[in-house]
């Protein structure tokens, strides 16, 4: 399974400082960039970016077959399975640390498809 976060909780922080940033205006400039770091975290575009260059994995293009390849765990965060895209391992939602994946290509029932902002950056 592939994973584009270090930490856990990294987005958590980074947005929470931002927030932090943007509510007491230390200083107008760093409140205009602060505001736009954030808008470009949420973004539909950094999204389809990610999204995009996460279907290219060790030279191989998985491009239309992204359905197959790309899921969520029980709270609804994306995580992208490569080689054939079938669930072999049980690792840690790098988000909430909720088990994703599965064994012998089922996956967990807790975890499903990928939707939501995933499935709308591939449309």
């Amino acid at each position: 399974m592939l994973t584009w976060l270090p930490n856990p909780d990294a987005k958590h922080k980074v947005i929470s400082f931002l927030d932090w940033v943007i509510k007491e205006g230390v200083d107008d400039t760093l409140k205009r960039e602060a505001i736009a770091m954030k808008d470009s975290c949420e973004s539909d575009k950094i999204i389809k970016e990610v999204v995009k260059a996460m279907n290219v994995v060790h030279g191989y293009d998985y491009g239309g077959g992204w359905s197959s390849h790309w899921y969520e765990c029980p709270n609804g965060h994306p995580y992208f399975i490569g080689e054939c895209g079938g669930a072999m391992q049980v690792g840690r939602c790098i988000e909430c640390g909720a088990e994703v994946g599965g064994g012998g290509h089922q996956l967990l029932d807790t975890n499903r498809p990928a939707g939501g902002a995933v499935a709308n950056a591939m449309r």
